[in-house]
Order: structure tokens, then sequence, then C-alpha cells
């Protein structure tokens, strides 16, 4: 038979000190207790609840006190017999936040300064100014403005910190974190962009660019950035690289970069026995156009600014083959670019001919101050408002010396301001270098001239739109109090 299991529990006695060890004060709370009624023990009860609620007895209840810990209200005559100390009056309703216009502000904590600056709506003491819209070159300043959309980070921030002690280091940054530059979110990637062609002497490089805009060609295939269906760089609207520009990546590499060529495709041909026997299927050839996938699908605003010391590097022609993939562009920085031409290297080249010694290419040292000629700038313009045809902000700061070319005409052929930059709202026609004195009177004469063109050059747009196209307002200098 299977044995009987028994459990045995055991109980501690309960050790309670003899009525000899207790204390005086116990007994004398015991006698209260064992002496009062049950109203007397109730109306301690409501005291003891009312001060765990922050308050004693012999004080009265504050609003946030009531606000935290609410008491059921009694009624006057029960108060008085349970003895309840009187409720606390309502707290008074803060004042409504307004504005300096009488408007009303939403509720809550005001937004950071981070958030404000960065709105197109924000008032211009709140944005400030950018620290790197100006540089100095010889002595003699000159100011490349900024496109709308970019968003340079605050002197003195930890976001501005952060990107300057990157591109002090960036020999190490680009070799030791060539993994990890292009996995930085769209905002910063651009952002280090500007502050490589601020900060470096030779700005970015094609090599930079590549790291910051392509990813490793030895990456994971498992990458989340490299799934079907996902979009790269379809964050970035807006690409400049300060006065960065043309010193280490031209235009025809930054084009290269941004629309790369596909590889050809070759179809094979089967071969025929014999010339004599007729094909079975034959069909047209196709032509191929030059349509380029672009590195930046989503790519708006483009800034070609360049430093006025290298401006006489820039090319019109690559210029005009850059333009022909940016056809979702709207807003363009064409400042300290030199005057249109397609042979800038031949402009003091003469040729002989029978008739005599004629000017080797279209434009010569002459042609727009004592020749008056303006045939190829006009050329040039056109072809690029036609490639340019949503365009909605054009600068062409710093480029007093052909921008009487936005109004002049030659065999009635024009800009057209109507049609091709029928958009355009915004013309920046700045002097873009310092003031003149009044005593230089030729830079003077030159400065005061500059403004005058662009008033002419608004009234151009005006008068050839005639109040049917949308309205162009022309941002000039102003003539400085004597």
């Amino acid at each position: 038979m299977p044995k009987k299991r028994h459990q045995t529990h055991y109980s501690k006695p309960p050790s309670t000190p003899p009525p000899s060890l207790a204390s005086s004060r116990i007994r004398s709370a015991d006698n209260d207790v064992q002496t009062k009624g049950v109203n007397e023990l109730l109306a301690d009860l409501r005291r003891i609840g009312v001060s765990n609620n922050g308050a004693t007895p012999g004080t009265q209840i504050t609003s946030i006190d009531a606000t935290l810990n609410p008491i059921p209200s009694v009624p006057p005559a029960l108060r008085q017999v349970l003895r309840i100390p009187e409720s606390p009056a309502p707290q008074q309703r803060s004042r409504r936040l307004v504005d300096a216009q009488g408007r009303r502000l939403p509720p809550g904590p005001p937004a950071p300064r981070s958030w404000l600056a960065q709105s197109r709506h924000a008032p211009k003491p709140l944005k400030g100014k950018g620290h790197i819209d100006s540089r100095a070159v010889r002595g003699r300043d000159f100011f490349i403005h900024q496109l709308p959309g970019v968003n340079i980070p605050e002197r003195g921030s930890l976001l501005d910190l952060a990107l300057s002690t990157m591109v002090a280091d960036w020999e190490y940054q680009r070799h030791y974190n060539q993994y990890w530059l292009y996995t930085l979110p769209d905002h910063l990637r651009l952002a280090l962009i500007c502050y490589l062609g601020s900060y470096r002497p030779n700005g970015a490089s094609p090599g930079d660019l590549k790291r910051l805009l392509l990813p490793p060609p030895d990456i994971e295939p498992g990458d989340e950035s490299l799934k079907p269906g996902h979009i790269p760089n379809e964050g970035i609207h807006t690409f400049d690289m300060v006065d960065g520009f043309g010193k280490a990546t031209d235009l025809k590499e930054l084009s290269d970069i941004l629309f790369p060529r596909r590889p050809a495709e070759v179809t094979p041909v089967a071969l025929q026995e014999s010339w004599d026997t007729p094909s079975e299927t034959w069909s047209a050839p196709t032509l191929v156009a030059d349509i380029r996938p672009s590195l930046l699908p989503n790519l708006t605003r483009v800034s070609l600014a360049v430093n006025p010391s290298i401006a006489h590097k820039m090319s019109w022609k690559h210029l005009l083959s850059f333009s022909s993939h940016l056809a979702t562009v709207t807003h363009l920085s064409l400042a300290y670019w030199p005057r249109p031409t397609l042979t800038p290297n031949a402009i003091a080249s003469m040729i002989d001919s029978p008739s005599g010694s004629i000017q080797y290419g279209g434009t010569g040292f002459y042609s727009h101050s004592l020749d008056d000629d303006w045939t190829e700038a006009i050329l040039l313009l056109r072809r690029l408002s036609k490639n340019l045809y949503g365009l909605e902000y054009l600068d062409v700061t710093g480029c007093a010396s052909w921008t009487e070319a936005l109004i002049r005409s030659v065999d009635h052929d024009s800009v057209d301001w109507q049609g091709a930059w029928g958009k355009i709202t915004e013309l920046l026609m700045y002097w873009g270098f310092q003031t003149p004195k009044v005593d230089e009177e030729q830079t003077y004469s030159e400065f005061l001239g500059h403004i005058a063109l662009a008033t002419r050059v608004e009234r151009h747009i005006i008068g050839k739109r005639s109040g049917r196209g949308r309205f162009v307002e022309v941002f000039r200098d102003t003539i400085p109090d004597a």
C-alpha cells in the first residue's frame, strides 16, 4: 500500500510585545479612539483626506491643489455640520495670447525658432543673414544670393558645428565614412555640399559628389535604399555649391554626374543566307532620343553661381547642353557668368579675308560697346529659354556686361518674355559687388547705369506681357544716400 503523505504546517506564534512594554502614547490614542463616536471618526477621516490632498485643516486649499486633487462639493448646511472647509474659488481663465495684429495665437508652446526660420513666410529679422552668403576675393566683396529653399544651419548651432568639423577633417571623413555618407538624410547631404563649396579651397570634387549622391558600388543587396520602388535622392530638390562651383568640378563633369549616359543597347540581327532572299518581316529604323536618367529626379532649383575670379572658365556651350536636361527646373542662378558666346577664347582673334580683317568669333571685345552687336548673346539666351521653359526665378547678379541683351532685339529676334520665359516672376539684377564710392567716378557711373538698366528691364517685361501674363518683379540695388 502506498504510504500516506502528511504535510505538516508550522505556524509561528504572534510576536506581540507584552502590555507592560507598550508606550503610554499608544495607550492614550487607543483610549481616545474607544471614546469617540461614529460622527467624530468620520469627521477625522475627512480632515485626513483634506490634509493628504495638500492642505491642513487650518489652511485654505489653493486653486492648484483643487485642480490636481479635486474634492467633491458639499452643500453649505451640510458642510457646517460635517466641519468641512470651504471649497476654493474657481481658477481664473488665462488671458488669450494675441499677436501684434490682435489675432489669437494657437494654443500650446511656441514653435522652435529653427522651424520658423526655415519657413518661406518668416520675416527677414528671423531668417537672419546667411554666414556663407558673402566672400571676399582680392580685397573686394562679392555676394552670392542663396536660392529659395536652401536651409543653411544657423551659425553656432549644433548642426553648424558638426558640419564644419566634418568639412575641416574631410580627407579623413571621405575615406573612413565613404560607405555612410550616402545614408545621411537628404537635407544633411545638401547642406554638406554647400559647406564643402564654401569652406574647402577647391570646393566639392566629382568624387565627393559621387560619395554623397551615389550608393557605394559594393553595397549589400539587402539594403533598404536599394529595394524595388525606392527612388534614390527623391528628397533633394535643390543643388547649390555656393561659390565652389567651377573650381574642382566644372559644368561638364557635373552634367556627367547628374545625368549619366546609358550604355548603348546592341540588338542582334539575324544574318540572311542571300541578299536576294526577301525578308519575312521588315521594321522601320527607330530614332533613339538622348534622354538620360536623372540622379536627382525631383530637382527644381539649381545654382550655377561662380566666383568672379574663375568666371572666364565658364562655357555657354556646356550650359546649353546641361540645360537640355533641366526641363523641370524653376529656379536658376547664373550669377557672375561671362558674356554669352560660344567662342570665348577667340574674342581677340581676327582672320584675313579679301575684304579685310574680320572677327573670328561671334563676339569680340567691342561688340557690345562700340559695335552695338548683340546678335550672338540674344541667340544663346533664346536657346536657353527654350530649354528652361518652366523657369520662375532667375538670378543674373554680377552680369552687368551682358544683361542688356535681355531687352535687345536683332532682326525681330529677342528674348521671349511671353512664351518660354513667361512664367518668370522674380529676376535678380543686383550689382553684385561692394557699392562704389562717389569718388570713384567711372565705377559709380557704371553702378548707376546698372540700376537704370534693371528699371528698363522691368518695364520692358511688363510691356511685353501687357497685363495678361504673370507679374514680374526685378530686384535691384538702391542708390545710397549721400
